[in-house]
């Protein structure tokens, strides 16, 4: 028998996923259900796909009414919605199901056939499999109340009972078996395909089949030569040229089908002429006559792939074509684009019309005037040593696109309407401005926000008679420099070093006198210098000092008592180091302040630092050294470390204050803890940056370890507080913040170091009713009421609104003040799709002039005719806690 002349029918992918090998697959009336060697199960349908497991290793599946899976564990029901039904305890080796009776057959390692209800699970009975001497597996397939099987050379047909209906020898050994209507197909090694009906030899054919489906209506899907064909009830097979991979199930109208190549499953579903089932729309937005294209949409309502074909026809220009064509996935849609040629901009719009067999959709598209605008930004990213980085984007806002466009030396070329083009410049100060070119424009400049000298420089002395030097970046970018201080501490002597400063922030550096006078005192730095004539009086509590002029690093930044040569006195120097010089926000890093004796007798001290009241003895045995170490975390964009005094009975020593940046972190943590009767509560506020982020324990090294679970999207912040039956021992603690691939060690203080204001906002109270929507028009409007129970207006407010059931809501974005004791101020919000039996959530921020936050969420839920009662609203306060974290928090001293 010769292949079928005629047409092939068409399919197109629908649908792929990655799979790995597969382990088994079946197909019914209108699904498919494939499981792979890792244990997943997907249930496909034209256009849906559920994962029924993800656990199921070495199972088979089949598919009738329900999906079902088999594994050692035993036999699952599975329905359309993924929803697991029964489950069946048995120990089985195949499973079929009978996409037309429904039924479910298990052959068992006993050589029998188990059937079971499709409703219930329930056993129906049991009949032997034929030929149980014979040990390899045979192939089974079910369908019209029949169960057929192929071992060997043997085929034998079974009626749902197990009556034995037809019993064959083959020709041949079989490799596979199908129902084609009424005909059983088998498959046979030496590349024969024979249909058979009852013992009759109804059909055959040359082609050597390698698999077949288990049933079919009118066509039957195979595997041939290595390409996909059907088998129609003659016998004659067809190739489906545009399916690609070996198919592996096929549903039984062949409607719907997959494949496996290299991993990935793909699904191809059968084309129909997409009549009743593709709509067409045309995109009326504006065109312009050097921008005419305009969009047109095919949506396709039906179940399964749909063509169409559509003319397309223009007053008032010509389109690039008369004929538009698409393939629609099931449920899906097609974006095509015309181009219209020769749109006269002294026209207000064009018409167009796309036509298909079974609609015509008609708009009015209108015509804009160009409009040509160029939008310059130059932002400053960074100051290195005087020469500025500048991020320059040139963007295109008008209508038409922008030719032989350049920005200063740099060639862009065209940028389309809406486009950007972004790059980044280096210029010595001053910047020079970036000018902007175009073919259409007028060539026109454009400058950054940095001034000539981007620091400005303070000289002042200060009531402990310090030296004050103040460097402050009056930049919107951040500004590293080389910073060289002379004739401060003493006569010719000289202080440089680096420092980076953020944007418009400060670094200040207070420097101890030594040698009194008047001078002129100068501070260089690469974009500037400053110099002021003094009268300096010695720094009290500091010896002046014997050494000749000299240069001292900033790491130091502090005086010995003396710098002559060995003495039967001590001398001292004190040095401080950090473990990091760019610290992150909210982890601990570690000061050590060295205290060196290099004398020939034992110096004692009492270390005091700005920030504390206590002073602590420090003992330096001759020729060695003291550490002393200290706790830091840094809670906002800058850490200031305050000044040191070691105080002795043959003078001081002193290291200034020193301002670090710190740099924000994948994590942020911020923890509190406050005694209780039993131990303490820890709150915590925890903020990711731009990945999620998983949480598991807050652990103490002197103590316990606390478990949270908490998990962050990115730049998410979660507040929570935890109850603990144990205290810390000191007023900071050290604690670890552990989760998944991530572990930050940060300083827990007391709450008493902690600001924990409260605002006028904590007086705001807020309530909630609805106007009732209907079952026709299910829309509903929510009203909040704002009302001010404390005893001084509430000013300067804030509203935001946000919620995927949010359409509208009218109110200000900025409210002057909510007077005490007056009326409530009411807001309506309104919500879409809050229908019958369903519900919509808005979350409302409010902020004050004072910075306080408060956060409302929402809630209305409709009854099944669409009515929201007042009951059924609520208004949940999930506002940040009143906590104002200092920008610092240190330990003592150790």
């Amino acid at each position: 028998m010769t292949d079928a002349d005629s047409q092939p029918p068409s399919y197109t992918r629908i649908d792929s996923f990655r799979a790995g090998s597969v382990q088994a697959a079946a197909g019914g009336e209108t699904d498919l259900v494939v499981a792979d060697s890792e244990g997943t199960v997907e249930l496909i349908g034209a256009g849906t796909r559920h994962t029924l497991v993800d656990d199921a290793t070495d199972a088979d599946v089949a598919i009738a009414d329900h999906a079902y899976v088999l594994t050692a564990g035993g036999l699952e029901a599975f329905d359309a919605d993924g929803t697991r039904l029964w489950t069946a305890d048995i120990d089985g080796q195949q499973v079929e199901a009978d996409p037309t009776a429904g039924d479910v057959y298990v052959a068992t390692d006993e050589e029998t056939f188990v059937r079971f209800d499709a409703e219930s699970g329930a056993e129906l009975g049991q009949f032997d499999q034929s030929h149980p001497d014979l040990a390899e597996t045979p192939a089974v397939a079910a369908a019209d109340g029949r169960v057929a099987v192929a071992l060997w050379t043997f085929l034998t047909v079974f009626s749902s009972v197990g009556e034995e209906l037809t019993s064959i020898t083959l020709d041949g050994a079989a490799v596979d078996v199908g129902f084609l209507d009424d005909t059983v197909v088998v498959s046979l090694k030496d590349g024969q395909l024979i249909g058979y009906d009852g013992e009759t030899k109804q059909w055959e054919n040359d082609r050597a089949f390698t698999w077949l489906a288990d049933s079919a209506e009118t066509t039957l899907l195979g595997y041939a030569g290595k390409q996909a064909c059907l088998v129609d009830r003659d016998g004659d097979v067809t190739e489906l040229r545009d399916v690609r991979g070996e198919p592996i199930a096929a549903t039984s109208d062949a409607s719907l089908l997959a494949t496996h190549h290299n991993g990935t499953v793909t699904v191809y579903g059968a084309v129909d002429g997409g009549e009743g089932t593709v709509s067409v729309s045309i995109v009326d937005d504006p065109i312009t006559p050097s921008n005419s294209v305009v969009g047109v949409t095919f949506e396709n309502d039906g179940g399964g792939p749909a063509e169409t074909t559509a003319s397309v026809d223009v007053d008032g220009a010509t389109p690039s074509t008369p004929t538009l064509s698409a393939t629609v996935p099931p449920g899906g849609r097609v974006d095509e684009r015309v181009s219209l040629r020769g749109v006269d901009e002294d026209r207000e719009s064009v018409t167009m019309t796309v036509a298909t067999e079974e609609q015509e959709s008609t708009a009015t598209v209108p015509i804009e005037t160009e409009q040509r605008d160029v939008a310059v930004s130059v932002e400053p990213l960074g100051i290195d040593h005087g020469e500025a980085t500048l991020e320059v984007t040139v963007a295109n806002e008008g209508s038409v696109p922008l030719t032989d466009v350049a920005a200063g030396d740099r060639e862009i070329g065209t940028v389309r309407p809406g486009a950007e083009h972004t790059f980044r410049v280096e210029s010595e100060l001053p910047a020079s401005p970036v000018s902007v070119r175009t073919a259409e424009l007028p060539p026109s400049t454009f400058g950054a926000e940095i001034p000539p000298t981007p620091t400005d420089i303070g000289l002042e002395i200060d009531e402990n008679g310090l030296l004050t030097v103040s460097l402050e970046n009056d930049t919107p970018a951040p500004v590293v420099d080389e910073v060289t201080i002379e004739n401060a501490h003493t006569v010719e002597g000289e202080l440089s070093f680096e420092v980076e400063i953020p944007e418009r922030g400060q670094y200040r550096l207070s420097i101890p006198v030594l040698e009194a006078g008047e001078r002129s005192v100068a501070v260089d730095t690469a974009a500037g210098r400053v110099s002021r004539q003094l009268s300096l009086d010695r720094t009290p509590g500091f010896e002046p000092s014997r050494a000749e002029s000299r240069t001292v690093s900033a790491g130091s930044s502090a005086d010995r008592l003396d710098d002559g040569g060995p003495t039967d006195e001590g001398t001292a120097s004190v040095d401080r180091s950090f473990s990091t010089e760019t610290p992150t926000r909210g982890e601990r890093f570690v000061e050590a302040l060295t205290v060196e004796n290099d004398g020939e007798t034992t110096v004692q001290f009492e270390l005091v630092a700005d920030d504390g009241d206590y002073r602590i003895p420090v003992t330096v045995d001759a020729g060695s050294e003291a550490v002393g170490r200290r706790d830091h975390a840094a809670f906002g964009d800058e850490i200031t470390v305050p000044a040191v005094r070691l105080e002795g009975d043959d003078g001081d020593a002193f290291a200034p204050a020193r301002s670090l940046p710190v740099e924000p972190g994948p994590l942020e943590p911020r923890i509190t803890w406050s005694a209780t009767d039993a131990g303490c509560e820890l709150w915590y506020e925890f903020t990711s940056n731009d990945t999620p982020c998983e949480l598991s324990s807050i652990a103490f090294p002197d103590g316990p370890t606390v478990p949270i679970d908490l998990e962050l999207e990115p730049d998410e912040t979660r507040t929570g507080t935890v109850i603990v039956d144990w205290r810390p021992d000191s007023e900071v603690a050290r604690a670890i913040v552990a989760g998944r691939s991530r572990e930050v060690e940060t300083l827990v203080p007391n709450e008493s170091l902690v600001d924990r204001t409260t605002s006028r906002l904590d007086d705001l109270t807020v309530t909630a009713d609805a106007e009732w929507g209907t079952a026709d028009q299910p829309n509903s409007n929510v009203y909040l009421r704002f009302e001010n129970e404390g005893d001084e207006p509430i000013r300067d407010l804030r509203f935001e609104a946000d919620g995927p059931d949010l359409d509208e809501w009218t109110v200000p974005e900025h409210v002057d003040e909510i007077t005490p004791g007056g009326d409530p101020v009411e807001y309506p919000i309104h919500l879409v799709s809050v229908g019958p039996n369903t519900a919509g959530e808005v979350e409302v921020e409010v902020t004050a002039d004072d910075g306080a936050e408060r956060v409302f969420t929402v809630r209305a839920s409709a009854d099944e005719n669409a009515e929201v009662p007042p009951d059924a609203i609520t208004v949940q306060d999930s506002s940040p806690a009143a906590v104002r974290f200092p920008d610092s928090v240190s330990g003592p001293y150790r």
